[in-house]
């Protein structure tokens, strides 16, 4: 060993960086699992999809991640819920209504005013539809 290079301090400067480098990493992998536990809590109420999303991830660290992300569930229960709950709304709000067929007019009243340097002038019209016929989605 040459008598003038000292070693030992940059030894001790990679061992530190590998140290931190490690310690960053297992960082990684413990925060990709626990986002994948609170995701997947959110997508599915099944505990075998839930356990094996989870174990995908931890044990195969971001490959499995990425395997996750393709193959986890589109929507969160709470989405899927609205969407549902709202279509349910929508067809009994249909059903409800009585339907417009070729013989009834829908009519709706549209009334303005307009102020012109102090004057006012209203409108009051009638605007009828003829012939409306409304689908029934339901």
């Amino acid at each position: 060993m040459p008598s003038g290079i000292d070693s030992e301090p940059i030894v001790n400067a990679m061992v530190i960086t590998l140290k931190l480098t490690i310690f960053y990493v297992v960082l990684i992998w413990a925060a990709l699992g626990l986002w994948t536990f609170r995701d997947i809590r959110h997508r599915s109420r099944n505990g075998f999809v839930q356990g094996f999303s989870v174990l995908l991830t931890l044990s195969l660290f971001l490959p499995g991640y990425w395997l996750y992300l393709i193959l986890r569930p589109q929507r969160e229960r709470l989405n899927t819920y609205k969407t549902d709950q709202s279509k349910t709304q929508f067809r009994a709000e249909r059903r409800s209504s009585p339907p417009l067929t070729s013989s009834t007019n829908l009519t709706k009243e549209v009334r303005t005013s307009v102020s012109v340097k102090g004057q006012t002038l209203q409108n009051h019209i009638k605007v009828r539809f003829p012939h409306h016929k409304r689908v029934n989605c339901g």
